[in-house]
Protein backbone atom coordinates (compact mmCIF):
# COMPACT_ATOMS: atom_id res chain seq x y z
CA UNK A 1 0.00 0.00 0.00
CA UNK A 2 2.78 2.00 0.19
CA UNK A 3 6.32 3.01 -1.40
CA UNK A 4 9.50 5.29 -0.30
CA UNK A 5 12.52 5.39 -1.78
CA UNK A 6 14.54 7.92 -0.87
CA UNK A 7 18.35 8.20 -2.58
CA UNK A 8 21.19 9.02 -0.55
CA UNK A 9 23.98 9.56 -3.00
CA UNK A 10 27.18 10.30 -0.47
CA UNK A 11 26.29 6.75 1.23
CA UNK A 12 25.88 4.98 -2.72
CA UNK A 13 22.49 4.15 -0.72
CA UNK A 14 18.58 3.85 -1.75
CA UNK A 15 16.62 4.14 1.40
CA UNK A 16 13.32 2.21 0.96
CA UNK A 17 10.25 1.06 3.00
CA UNK A 18 7.04 -0.32 1.49
CA UNK A 19 5.08 -2.75 2.41
CA UNK A 20 0.81 -3.15 3.47
CA UNK A 21 -0.71 -1.43 6.26
CA UNK A 22 -0.91 -2.00 9.55
CA UNK A 23 1.43 -5.15 11.16
CA UNK A 24 2.45 -7.45 9.31
CA UNK A 25 4.14 -10.19 11.10
CA UNK A 26 5.68 -13.03 8.59
CA UNK A 27 5.92 -10.62 6.02
CA UNK A 28 9.25 -10.09 3.92
CA UNK A 29 10.24 -7.36 1.06
CA UNK A 30 12.65 -7.93 -1.73
CA UNK A 31 14.19 -5.06 -3.58
CA UNK A 32 15.98 -5.53 -6.54
CA UNK A 33 17.85 -2.78 -8.50
CA UNK A 34 18.17 -3.27 -11.73
CA UNK A 35 20.52 -1.26 -14.44
CA UNK A 36 18.57 -2.65 -17.87
CA UNK A 37 18.63 -6.21 -17.78
CA UNK A 38 21.68 -6.34 -15.32
CA UNK A 39 20.79 -7.06 -11.75
CA UNK A 40 22.58 -4.66 -9.35
CA UNK A 41 21.98 -5.56 -6.10
CA UNK A 42 18.93 -7.32 -4.18
CA UNK A 43 18.60 -6.57 -0.38
CA UNK A 44 15.56 -8.52 1.51
CA UNK A 45 14.34 -7.72 5.01
CA UNK A 46 11.13 -7.14 6.60
CA UNK A 47 8.46 -5.24 5.80
CA UNK A 48 7.29 -1.80 6.90
CA UNK A 49 10.74 -0.87 7.65
CA UNK A 50 13.64 1.35 6.11
CA UNK A 51 15.87 -0.94 3.87
CA UNK A 52 19.12 0.42 2.85
CA UNK A 53 20.25 -0.97 -0.45
CA UNK A 54 23.44 -0.73 -1.80
CA UNK A 55 23.64 1.36 -4.95
CA UNK A 56 26.84 2.35 -7.19
CA UNK A 57 27.68 5.92 -7.82
CA UNK A 58 28.52 6.15 -11.21
CA UNK A 59 25.78 6.84 -12.15
CA UNK A 60 23.68 10.03 -10.97
CA UNK A 61 20.49 11.76 -12.08
CA UNK A 62 20.92 15.20 -13.63
CA UNK A 63 19.67 17.26 -16.30
CA UNK A 64 22.55 16.54 -18.43
CA UNK A 65 21.87 13.01 -17.91
CA UNK A 66 18.63 11.61 -16.48
CA UNK A 67 19.52 8.09 -15.49
CA UNK A 68 17.48 6.38 -13.52
CA UNK A 69 17.29 2.36 -12.08
CA UNK A 70 14.73 0.15 -12.54
CA UNK A 71 12.96 -1.35 -8.88
CA UNK A 72 11.24 -5.18 -8.58
CA UNK A 73 9.79 -5.34 -5.51
CA UNK A 74 8.28 -8.34 -3.96
CA UNK A 75 6.31 -9.26 -1.07
CA UNK A 76 6.26 -12.55 0.20
CA UNK A 77 5.24 -14.74 3.41
CA UNK A 78 7.72 -17.19 4.04
CA UNK A 79 8.53 -18.92 0.13
CA UNK A 80 4.65 -17.75 -0.66
CA UNK A 81 4.54 -14.92 -3.13
CA UNK A 82 2.06 -12.10 -2.11
CA UNK A 83 2.39 -9.29 -4.40
CA UNK A 84 4.86 -7.21 -6.83
CA UNK A 85 5.39 -4.38 -8.45
CA UNK A 86 7.99 -2.39 -10.45
CA UNK A 87 9.07 1.52 -10.00
CA UNK A 88 12.29 3.61 -10.56
CA UNK A 89 14.31 5.90 -8.92
CA UNK A 90 17.34 8.07 -9.36
CA UNK A 91 20.21 8.67 -7.29
CA UNK A 92 20.57 12.45 -7.01
CA UNK A 93 21.11 15.16 -4.18
CA UNK A 94 19.93 18.61 -3.82
CA UNK A 95 21.58 20.73 -1.15
CA UNK A 96 22.36 24.29 -0.45
CA UNK A 97 26.45 24.82 0.33
CA UNK A 98 28.94 27.48 0.37
CA UNK A 99 30.98 28.34 -2.68
CA UNK A 100 33.51 31.15 -2.82
CA UNK A 101 31.51 32.81 0.08
CA UNK A 102 28.40 32.46 -1.47
CA UNK A 103 25.41 30.41 -0.60
CA UNK A 104 24.48 28.31 -4.08
CA UNK A 105 22.12 25.67 -4.66
CA UNK A 106 23.92 22.38 -5.13
CA UNK A 107 23.05 19.22 -7.32
CA UNK A 108 24.82 16.23 -7.00
CA UNK A 109 27.40 18.17 -4.81
CA UNK A 110 28.38 20.33 -7.82
CA UNK A 111 27.03 23.72 -8.36
CA UNK A 112 24.59 24.31 -10.96
CA UNK A 113 22.79 27.46 -11.90
CA UNK A 114 18.87 26.25 -11.75
CA UNK A 115 16.96 28.30 -14.54
CA UNK A 116 13.63 27.79 -16.09
CA UNK A 117 9.75 29.44 -16.37
CA UNK A 118 7.04 29.57 -14.20
CA UNK A 119 4.73 26.47 -15.59
CA UNK A 120 0.91 27.18 -15.08
CA UNK A 121 0.42 23.93 -16.81
CA UNK A 122 -2.63 25.61 -18.95
CA UNK A 123 -3.49 24.07 -22.14
CA UNK A 124 -5.44 25.28 -25.13
CA UNK A 125 -7.65 22.36 -25.77
CA UNK A 126 -8.12 21.19 -22.16
CA UNK A 127 -7.65 24.02 -19.72
CA UNK A 128 -5.93 22.48 -16.88
CA UNK A 129 -6.17 18.98 -18.67
CA UNK A 130 -3.56 18.24 -21.25
CA UNK A 131 -4.67 16.51 -24.09
CA UNK A 132 -2.47 13.43 -24.53
CA UNK A 133 0.21 11.89 -22.89
CA UNK A 134 2.00 12.90 -25.59
CA UNK A 135 1.26 16.52 -25.23
CA UNK A 136 2.83 16.36 -21.59
CA UNK A 137 6.00 14.91 -23.03
CA UNK A 138 6.23 17.21 -26.20
CA UNK A 139 5.79 20.12 -23.53
CA UNK A 140 8.86 19.37 -21.14
CA UNK A 141 10.74 18.36 -24.07
CA UNK A 142 10.51 22.31 -25.37
CA UNK A 143 11.25 23.58 -21.96
CA UNK A 144 14.41 21.75 -22.21
CA UNK A 145 15.20 22.75 -26.09
CA UNK A 146 14.73 26.25 -25.00
CA UNK A 147 17.66 25.99 -22.61
CA UNK A 148 16.18 25.68 -19.03
CA UNK A 149 17.01 22.78 -16.52
CA UNK A 150 14.25 23.57 -14.50
CA UNK A 151 10.91 24.37 -14.58
CA UNK A 152 8.49 25.96 -11.40
CA UNK A 153 5.19 24.23 -11.12
CA UNK A 154 2.92 26.50 -10.34
CA UNK A 155 0.28 26.37 -7.86
CA UNK A 156 -0.98 23.59 -9.39
CA UNK A 157 0.15 19.67 -8.95
CA UNK A 158 0.11 17.96 -12.59
CA UNK A 159 -1.06 13.99 -12.98
CA UNK A 160 1.83 12.27 -12.42
CA UNK A 161 2.90 10.98 -15.56
CA UNK A 162 4.08 14.59 -16.18
CA UNK A 163 6.54 13.92 -13.40
CA UNK A 164 7.57 10.86 -14.82
CA UNK A 165 8.13 12.73 -18.25
CA UNK A 166 10.15 15.28 -16.47
CA UNK A 167 12.09 12.58 -14.57
CA UNK A 168 12.58 11.00 -17.72
CA UNK A 169 13.70 13.95 -20.04
CA UNK A 170 15.63 15.54 -16.85
CA UNK A 171 14.09 18.73 -15.71
CA UNK A 172 14.18 19.48 -11.84
CA UNK A 173 10.94 20.82 -10.74
CA UNK A 174 10.10 23.34 -7.97
CA UNK A 175 6.97 22.11 -7.06
CA UNK A 176 4.34 24.12 -5.20
CA UNK A 177 1.69 23.73 -3.02
CA UNK A 178 -1.55 25.12 -4.88
CA UNK A 179 -2.69 28.69 -3.08
CA UNK A 180 -6.45 28.40 -1.70
CA UNK A 181 -6.98 32.11 -2.42
CA UNK A 182 -5.17 33.61 -5.43
CA UNK A 183 -5.76 36.90 -5.28
CA UNK A 184 -9.48 36.49 -5.65
CA UNK A 185 -12.10 38.82 -3.53
CA UNK A 186 -14.38 38.05 -0.61
CA UNK A 187 -12.45 34.88 0.52
CA UNK A 188 -13.39 32.73 3.05
CA UNK A 189 -10.96 32.19 6.37
CA UNK A 190 -8.04 29.45 5.06
CA UNK A 191 -9.24 25.93 5.84
CA UNK A 192 -5.81 25.16 8.48
CA UNK A 193 -6.42 21.97 8.89
CA UNK A 194 -7.21 21.04 5.10
CA UNK A 195 -3.97 23.08 3.63
CA UNK A 196 -1.60 20.93 6.34
CA UNK A 197 -3.65 17.80 5.08
CA UNK A 198 -2.99 18.21 1.82
CA UNK A 199 0.39 19.67 1.49
CA UNK A 200 1.29 16.14 3.18
CA UNK A 201 -0.58 14.40 0.72
CA UNK A 202 1.40 16.44 -1.92
CA UNK A 203 4.84 15.46 -0.56
CA UNK A 204 3.58 12.04 0.48
CA UNK A 205 2.32 11.38 -2.85
CA UNK A 206 5.44 12.61 -4.78
CA UNK A 207 8.07 12.59 -2.69
CA UNK A 208 9.61 9.46 -5.03
CA UNK A 209 9.90 11.36 -7.96
CA UNK A 210 13.73 12.54 -8.42
CA UNK A 211 12.75 15.53 -10.51
CA UNK A 212 11.35 17.13 -7.10
CA UNK A 213 14.28 19.29 -6.00
CA UNK A 214 12.24 21.85 -3.71
CA UNK A 215 8.80 22.23 -2.12
CA UNK A 216 7.65 25.76 -2.42
CA UNK A 217 4.72 26.10 0.74
CA UNK A 218 3.04 29.56 -0.37
CA UNK A 219 3.06 31.69 -3.31
CA UNK A 220 3.25 36.16 -2.74
CA UNK A 221 1.75 35.80 0.69
CA UNK A 222 -1.24 33.90 -1.05
CA UNK A 223 -3.42 32.45 2.12
CA UNK A 224 0.34 32.31 3.90
CA UNK A 225 -0.74 31.07 7.54
CA UNK A 226 1.36 29.07 10.08
CA UNK A 227 4.85 29.73 7.57
CA UNK A 228 7.47 28.09 10.12
CA UNK A 229 4.84 25.66 11.64
CA UNK A 230 4.56 23.83 7.85
CA UNK A 231 7.80 24.06 6.93
CA UNK A 232 9.08 22.25 9.55
CA UNK A 233 6.45 19.92 9.00
CA UNK A 234 7.64 19.73 5.43
CA UNK A 235 10.89 19.35 6.88
CA UNK A 236 10.23 16.25 9.20
CA UNK A 237 8.62 14.79 6.30
CA UNK A 238 11.20 14.71 3.65
CA UNK A 239 14.46 16.42 4.56
CA UNK A 240 15.65 15.15 1.21
CA UNK A 241 14.70 18.09 -0.04
CA UNK A 242 15.03 22.13 -0.12
CA UNK A 243 12.32 23.99 0.63
CA UNK A 244 11.19 27.48 -0.13
CA UNK A 245 8.83 29.19 2.48
CA UNK A 246 7.24 31.84 0.26
CA UNK A 247 8.00 32.81 -3.35
CA UNK A 248 7.94 36.33 -3.18
CA UNK A 249 7.61 37.93 -0.60
CA UNK A 250 6.48 37.20 3.45
CA UNK A 251 9.58 35.82 4.72
CA UNK A 252 10.03 34.44 8.35
CA UNK A 253 13.70 33.23 8.17
CA UNK A 254 13.04 29.58 8.05
CA UNK A 255 13.22 27.25 5.05
CA UNK A 256 16.68 27.04 2.65
CA UNK A 257 16.37 30.42 0.78
CA UNK A 258 14.84 33.49 0.17
CA UNK A 259 12.99 34.20 -2.85
CA UNK A 260 12.10 37.52 -4.50
CA UNK A 261 9.65 38.46 -7.47
CA UNK A 262 10.67 41.27 -9.35
CA UNK A 263 9.30 43.40 -12.34
CA UNK A 264 10.86 44.07 -14.29
CA UNK A 265 14.18 45.31 -13.18
CA UNK A 266 16.76 43.04 -11.11
CA UNK A 267 16.58 43.49 -7.55
CA UNK A 268 18.70 41.06 -5.96
CA UNK A 269 18.11 40.76 -2.05
CA UNK A 270 20.33 42.02 0.44
CA UNK A 271 23.05 39.32 1.26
Amino acid sequence: TDLTLSPEPDQAVLKSMCGPDGNSPGLSVSVQVKQGHNIIHTTTGNSNIDLSIPVPTEQLWSPDQPFLYDLQISLAKGNIPIDAVTSYFGMRKISVENQDGYKKLFLNNKFLFEIGPLDQGFWPDGGYTAPTDEALKYDLQMTKNFGFNMVRKHIKVEPYRWYYWADKLGLMVWQDMPSPNSYTRNTPPVDTVAFASQLTRLVKTHWNSPCIVMWVIFNESQAQHNTPVLVKMVHDLDPSRLINQASGCSHFGVGDLLDFHCYPPPDPPPP
